[in-house]
């Protein structure tokens, strides 16, 4: 932002800030960012693409929800917190990409994205929380590159052509019904992971009624194109309550 001919960085965004600016098509962040704040960029209609270069500490309640046009979102730094609601009903949102860990994804953080079909996790990630991709019914795999620490109850719940799930690294826990409603899912491949761990993933297919998918040791076939979906995750197994944005 300038102001008197000099520049000053913005390193955060307040509630509200710029809630329905209808005419809004682009945001780009060029260094790293504290907070964005409740509902601070909710309902932008026309918002298109949003750009975090550096890193971001929290993107706060519902802020991005509602944003009907947004198909790209891009986090090339770290990310705290994604907290809940804060990107739900983007329903033209396609392709979110994070490229360094993450620590928390919010309940219903992405809920209902019905057009997501890729996601990208580059690294570890802390937890995925309830309902954090639920009815992302064009999510068709999920590849978790690090290390995750949490996958909530309902976190994947009807993503309906979710086929293929992979952890490279660990998971140390998955609620229940994690994947319920998720009936394409056949395969899901397990290079690094133990027995113990293996038992905890079948218990969360059972209790989703998925008990024919595959799990294989071995590693999954490299897509030949690197676009392909991937995501990884966090939370804790049981479900807090929350209410819609």
């Amino acid at each position: 932002i300038k102001k008197g001919g000099i520049s000053y960085p913005v390193t955060g965004v307040g509630d509200w800030a710029f809630y329905r600016c209808g005419a809004l098509k682009t945001l780009t962040f060029s260094g790293s960012v504290d907070s964005i704040g409740d509902n601070a960029f909710q309902y932008c209609i026309a918002l298109n693409t949003v750009t975090f270069f550096g890193g971001v500490d929290s993107i706060r309640y519902c802020a991005f929800q509602g944003c009907g046009a947004l198909n790209t979102v891009t986090f090339s730094g770290n990310v705290g917190n994604i907290e809940d609601h804060a990107f739900r009903d983007c329903t033209a949102l396609e392709k979110v990409t994070f490229s360094g860990d993450v620590s928390s994804i919010g309940n219903y953080a992405f809920g209902d994205c019905t057009a997501l079909n890729t996601v990208i996790f580059s690294d570890d990630v802390g937890s995925i929380g309830y309902g954090a991709f639920s009815s992302c019914s064009a999510l068709d795999t999920v590849t978790f590159p690090g290390n995750v620490d949490s996958i909530w109850d309902n976190a994947f719940r009807d993503c309906t052509e979710l086929k293929t799930l992979t952890f490279s690294g660990n998971v140390d826990s998955i609620g229940a019904y994690a994947f319920q409603g998720c009936y394409a899912l056949k395969t899901i491949y397990v290079p690094n992971m133990s027995d113990k761990k293996i038992k905890m993933i079948e218990t969360a297919l059972d209790r989703s009624g998925l008990s024919s998918v595959k799990i294989e040791r071995s590693a999954p076939e490299q897509p030949s194109d690197p676009s392909t979906p991937s995501v990884p995750s966090t939370g804790t197994p049981s479900a807090p309550s929350t209410g819609t944005g």
